[in-house]
């Protein structure tokens, strides 16, 4: 399985099938995939708003104009367990390149201004306190709300004649699930703060990349209980002082929880794990071909691929991303879009494409762009 080469599939739940292959760049003309097996839907969400405008024509009389209302696109990338935003340099210029493209792909005049890619600027020691001395993650949810410069939608808003922008919410790995607790939805205070994204009514879409949203958290040498101010709640029998934030995210917000936004879970595939088996160890380095089962370097590889799924879905012989189960990554119920990606891992890899690779990029960023647009 070579890095140039993957295969993606699209799965709505409700029945519909769609297939992509991965690296369509010959399939492509003017923008556009032709292939007689691919179905794309368009999904008009908001194109034919107008508003009318008061001018004076030149006999001086009074007439009604149709103005179009500009619309914008602005995408927040937030980074991954671990990563601050200096690492996604490239996924942010990626989906700048891809929203170009859609935009000039359009066949008719949308009045569509894209483009405005940011990273929330999440830095990476931020997650040494919230790992080992178990703090909240107010920091990181506080620089998302930053960068989406939150302001709640005001009743006016839909009449009056700034631009209407769409945002598009890109959490990597950890950022998906913690995107869902910015969302928020109850008022209930995190850490003595409430977090009420899905409030700024332009949040459109959220798409999550190798996020583990049914992780079961068994790390090899335990957890650290978190310290952080509890509000306590009867929702759906909450009030355990032993309650992780991605534990309190599942229950207050399950699945797709806001029924007016968009929900895409994209997921790598085809990184098998491995339980550690001394007797494979000793076999990958045999001289003799007839015990001799895998080479070491992959067999090492297979191990620790399976170290983080067991940790995940608790299924070292699952598939994967590398980091992230399939099971977890696709997990959050039949009202999402689910991309699966053969071939793609977690991080930037030298050999493989990683999520945030051009042609990766194009797989799961147009399916949202053409039903948000």
């Amino acid at each position: 399985m070579g890095g140039a080469f993957f295969g993606a599939k699209f799965l709505r739940r409700q029945g519909c099938h769609y297939c992509v292959a991965g690296n369509d760049k010959e399939k492509r003309k003017s923008g556009r995939a032709e292939s007689s097996s691919v179905i794309r839907r368009r999904i008009v969400r908001g194109g034919g708003e107008r508003s009318l405008s008061v001018n004076d024509d030149d006999d001086g009389k009074t007439v009604k104009r149709e103005k179009k209302k500009k619309k914008k696109i602005k995408c927040v990338i937030i980074p991954g367990f671990l990563r601050g935003h200096e690492s996604y340099r490239e996924m942010r210029e990626h989906v700048e390149t891809v929203l170009k493209e859609f935009r000039n792909s359009l066949e008719e005049e949308s009045n569509l201004d894209v483009l405005d890619v940011s990273v929330a600027k999440i830095e990476r020691d931020w997650w040494i306190p919230v790992t080992f001395r178990g703090e909240s993650l107010r920091k990181i949810l506080d620089a998302i709300e930053d960068a989406i410069a939150f302001r709640p939608a005001k009743e006016s808003d839909d009449d009056d004649d700034e631009e209407e922008t769409r945002i598009i919410l890109i959490g990597h790995s950890a950022g998906g699930w913690i995107a869902r607790l910015f969302l928020g939805g109850k008022s209930i205070k995190y850490d003595g703060k409430l977090y009420e994204g899905y409030k700024a009514k332009t949040v459109a879409a959220l798409v999550t990349l190798g996020t583990p949203h049914n992780s079961a958290e068994a790390y090899p040498f335990g957890r650290v209980k978190e310290v952080r101010t509890r509000e306590k709640s009867s929702i759906n029998g909450g009030d355990d002082d032993e309650e992780t934030s991605l534990q309190e995210t599942r229950r207050l917000y399950p699945n797709c929880f806001h029924s007016g936004m968009k929900y895409v879970t994209v997921q790598g595939t085809g990184f098998k794990g491995r339980p550690f088996k001394f007797t494979d160890f000793i076999s990958s380095i045999s001289n003799t071909t007839t015990t001799k089962t895998t080479d070491w370097k992959t067999l090492f590889e297979e191990i620790k691929h399976g170290i983080s799924y067991k940790t995940d879905c608790q299924d070292a012989s699952a598939d994967g991303d590398s980091v992230t189960c399939v099971s977890s990554g696709l997990g959050l119920g039949p009202e999402a879009i689910e991309v699966a990606i053969e071939g793609v891992k977690h991080e930037k890899d030298d050999i493989y494409p990683w999520y945030g690779s051009l042609d990766v990029v194009r797989t799961w960023m147009r399916p949202v762009l053409e039903m948000l647009f």
